[in-house]
């Protein structure tokens, strides 16, 4: 009986598992480009721009962002990195070749981020989705 009631004492942010996963705004994923709610909606501020070797780096930006709704990455055009912050998300896309949209979503709890992660599979069973799992919440600040 000691035990469960030690499991009680323990914060929610010590117990491991949060997911976090990326999955395509529509069925097409590839040469998209993510705008807000319609084709000219790529306003100031929507997102920050890094130059990043690979899709998972990009991505992992985006996981240390506590902000992050999306990413938008091309390797052929200078390893482009956008890791969208946009309060109401991605919304769309637009056709934009070279480049992948991908939507972020995780279950991390309020306040805390994510400090080490593992990417796990499968995925929900859905195609193109990504999934990593939080080993490691921490709080911000």
């Amino acid at each position: 009986m000691l035990l469960p009631a030690l499991l009680l004492l323990l914060p929610a942010a010590a117990e491991p598992g949060a997911m976090l996963s990326f999955f395509p705004v529509h069925k097409e994923f590839e040469d998209v480009g993510c705008v807000g709610s319609g084709p000219d909606d790529v306003g100031p501020g929507y997102y920050e721009t890094f130059n990043q070797s690979s899709l998972d780096a990009c991505k992992t930006f985006c996981i240390f962002n506590v902000a992050c709704v999306g990413i938008e990455y091309s390797h052929e055009y200078n390893d482009r990195c956008r890791v969208w912050t946009r309060p109401e998300g991605v919304g769309g896309t637009v056709d934009l070749i070279g480049y992948v949209c991908l939507k972020y979503n995780h279950t991390i709890s309020e306040g805390n981020y994510c400090k080490r992660f593992v990417r796990v599979q499968p995925c929900y069973g859905l195609e193109h989705e990504d999934c990593y799992r939080c080993l490691e919440e921490a709080p911000l600040g």
